[in-house]
């Protein structure tokens, strides 16, 4: 079972995440991401028999409207063609990556395991599946080639250091320490980050996108309140 959390997070969560990055933007796919910690709720409700209460039901109803309200608003400012039209499935089936991940990951990862072991433990067992399927599509020396490029390389382990080693440690840390709604609102705020990113590049964003994603936010904070 921890192998095929690493596999279901690391590899096919993050690898389609990362396609709908370059389709359609990070905030986009970031904001679609939100909603993984329902899907992994209803998951473990169905596996665990974990029951959700009123108020959380109505959160994840909120914060799906509130997602969904984004995505439509964006559809019909900008045609979305097939290509984009993969990237938003990407992007969701990332989502169901990363809730896949953890919810294999809860009988997994006991209350004394050691979060910089378990990160390192999810980081091999992705890069193991990463490596067989560089290999078995024959893509050996497109990957080695590609090692080539020193700026490339360099942001690759700059992003690495910075999500998968401490940001992914230092949120199931503060998930052992802080109550669980703190924790995981803060670290899905992302959304909201890149917001300020793309008015500060001159970006247009709308003022009805900007409240839609703080409402998805708020509504993530009550899930866990």
């Amino acid at each position: 079972m921890a192998s095929s959390l690493r596999i279901g997070g690391f590899f096919v969560g993050d690898i389609l995440l990362f396609w709908s990055f370059v389709v359609i933007g990070s905030r986009m796919s970031l904001l679609i991401m939100l909603l993984y910690p329902f899907v992994s709720a209803l998951g473990a409700s169905v596996v665990f028999g974990e029951r959700l209460s009123g108020l959380q039901w109505l959160a994840m109803v909120g914060t799906l409207l509130c997602v969904g309200g984004v995505v439509f608003f964006h559809h019909q400012r900008e045609a979305i063609g097939e290509k984009r039209l993969r990237g938003f499935l990407a992007a969701v089936g990332g989502m169901l990556g990363q809730a896949g991940g953890a919810l294999l990951a809860k009988p997994a990862l006991g209350a004394n395991t050691f979060v910089f072991e378990a990160t390192w433990i999810r980081i091999v067992g992705g890069l193991v599946a990463f490596a067989l399927v560089v290999f078995l599509s024959g893509r050996t020396r497109v990957w080695l080639a590609s090692a080539r490029q020193k700026d490339a390389i360099l942001a690759t382990v700059g992003g690495s250091i910075f999500g998968p080693f401490l940001g992914v440690s230092l949120f199931l840390l503060g998930m052992r320490y802080a109550p669980g709604g703190v924790a995981t609102t803060l670290s899905s705020l992302s959304p909201v980050i890149l917001i300020g990113r793309d008015v500060v590049k001159g970006k247009h964003v709308h003022i009805l996108e900007i409240l839609l994603t703080c409402g998805a936010v708020i509504f993530l904070y009550l899930f866990f309140a």
